[in-house]
């Protein structure tokens, strides 16, 4: 038996091919309906805040942090 750390993969939510993409946009969608998340991030699909949903879920498989850690932390200027 082994004692050795094995380190957990990161594999990345790359947003290409449509499966993706819709996948990206359901998360985004329930993100954007929530009450929960900051003013910036709600509001109906295509709206300015489900555009900001999909760019914090992006940074936050880039940054491998939870998408509410990064809604609450980013400033949307």
């Amino acid at each position: 038996m082994s004692t050795e750390m094995i380190e957990p993969v990161h594999q990345p939510m790359v947003m290409t091919g449509v499966d993706k993409w819709d996948l990206v946009q359901r998360k985004a969608m329930a993100y954007a309906t929530s009450s929960m998340v900051p003013k910036e991030y709600q509001g109906p699909k295509g709206s300015q805040g489900f555009a900001n949903c999909i760019i914090a879920l992006e940074m936050a498989d880039r940054m491998n942090a939870p998408v509410l850690q990064i809604m609450q932390n980013m400033d949307i200027i």
